[in-house]
């Protein structure tokens, strides 16, 4: 596993803007990039982003077309363990570090996540530690009505788990970790809770969210813990 990268906690003092660096390999091109209806293909990262950031509100940058996902070498393989998605973003970052920028590499790659050696065909989406970076598994998300949003729920979920959510970097105000489940949130409702990783929970959850009309996934909880650890 790659260091921590010393410019990927949001709320550290000085940032004044997150960034979000895309890349996506062959077949792998995000979903919302080139089909979303509102031509805002971000806004639900980016709506959520926002809402994490409340107490301290920084830029979020995000690509506005497909034109500007960066391309990734096809690997030559469906498996990619913690290491060999490191080796990736190392291979392909273009985001210089800066004092006062926040940076994200969000990788989307055609295969899925290689977990102890064995081949795990469930997970959506990962984030490696400390590192900034986020794997997005282009298999596992899909294609169908929902995907788009499963795709985009994943990545609010993941950056949950980068920007240091649920007591993973981040001190909670108040008991809400599901210490079974590591370093996820115990309410069901919130993006944050451990059956949200899952393709078919996940789309439950989604479809919820698409009913409810609530955009912002994190919950009180997640919220206040954020909030206080704002500068």
């Amino acid at each position: 596993m790659a260091d921590a990268d010393a410019g990927s906690d949001p709320f550290a003092a000085g940032i004044q803007t997150v960034h979000f660096e895309i890349d996506a390999m062959p077949g792998a091109t995000p979903i919302g990039a080139s089909s979303s209806p509102t031509g805002e293909p971000w806004a639900l990262l980016e709506v959520n982003v926002n809402a994490l950031l409340e107490g301290a509100p920084r830029n979020v940058e995000l690509p506005t077309s497909e034109a500007d996902i960066g391309p990734l070498a096809d690997a030559g393989v469906e498996d990619f363990d913690a290491d060999a998605l490191v080796a990736l973003a190392d291979e392909h970052r273009d985001t210089p570090a800066q004092s006062d920028l926040a940076r994200f590499h969000v990788l989307f790659v055609d295969g899925y996540y290689l977990e102890d050696g064995v081949r795990n065909e469930a997970v959506l989406g990962v984030s490696l530690g400390d590192t900034g970076i986020i794997a997005m598994f282009a298999p596992v998300i899909g294609t169908g009505a929902l995907s788009r949003f499963v795709e985009q729920t994943t990545l609010v979920h993941e950056f949950g788990h980068a920007a240091g959510l649920v007591d993973n970097g981040v001190d909670m105000v108040d008991p809400h970790l599901d210490a079974e489940h590591g370093h996820h949130c115990d309410n069901r409702s919130c993006v944050m809770y451990w059956l949200n990783e899952g393709p078919t929970d996940l789309r439950e959850y989604v479809t919820q969210y698409v009913t409810s009309g609530d955009t912002v996934l994190f919950d009180a909880a997640c919220l206040a813990d954020a909030n206080a650890a704002s500068p």
